[in-house]
């Protein structure tokens, strides 16, 4: 906590920070006293759904309100990169910045094979997405994925497949891990037997998509 400062702000951006009385304040500005009051930077939420909804105001205002003021959008599409080029997207005077997104998440319908997981991360690139998403891939393709997002400079981010190790992505280039794997992945590298879990999950096969509860279904229908 730092008391007596002056912050300038300009077109929305902080320009200086000086003790009380130390910068010069231009002839056309406002001056704000919140003495007694508390100013912080703006919060950023890294992991947003925000844009999925038919009708994202009402969140992006709750959002600005709480004190968010950008937000890195966890799903995209080709149509939003393209928006995003067009200074189209997210074009309401009251949201927060929208401030990074992927393409399409990557899932098995557009990860087939190792070919077209790596054709998908290029086509992304290509696009203009900032980071990859991938959600729900085999090991093969996941690992084609992570290692044509490395070359082309692309963070890499999302689940992990839980006949994958933490420590295996990571050391491919993996920067983050959402929501704790999700399910196995990561609990598995805390146990004892961890090889021997994660070759019987290999050995298992696909057993599709985690089933939602219902009333989780019912809030995103």
């Amino acid at each position: 906590l730092v008391q007596g400062m002056d912050v300038l702000l300009q077109n929305g951006k902080i320009a200086a920070i000086g003790s009380r009385g130390s910068l010069s304040q231009p002839a056309d500005s406002a001056r704000l006293n919140i003495d007694g009051k508390y100013l912080v930077p703006g919060y950023l939420d890294m992991h947003a759904h925000t844009l999925q909804w038919p009708n994202p105001a009402p969140d992006l205002g709750l959002m600005l309100a709480n004190g968010i003021t950008g937000f890195r959008a966890m799903a995209g599409s080709p149509e939003w990169l393209a928006e995003r080029k067009n200074g189209a997207v997210l074009s309401l005077a009251e949201a927060p910045e929208l401030l990074i997104m992927p393409g399409s998440v990557l899932v098995r319908q557009n990860t087939s094979t190792p070919e077209r997981a790596r054709a998908e991360v290029r086509s992304q690139h290509a696009m203009g997405a900032d980071f990859i998403k991938v959600v729900d891939t085999t090991p093969a393709e996941y690992l084609a994925a992570l290692d044509e997002s490395t070359r082309l400079g692309l963070p890499f981010v999302g689940h992990l497949p839980a006949s994958l190790s933490v420590a295996e992505a990571a050391a491919n280039g993996m920067r983050a891990i959402e929501h704790l794997g999700p399910n196995d992945s990561i609990v598995l590298s805390c146990s004892s037997d961890e090889a021997a879990l994660r070759k019987a999950l290999a050995e298992a096969g696909y057993q599709g998509p985690p089933v939602l509860p219902d009333f989780v279904f019912n809030l995103i229908k």
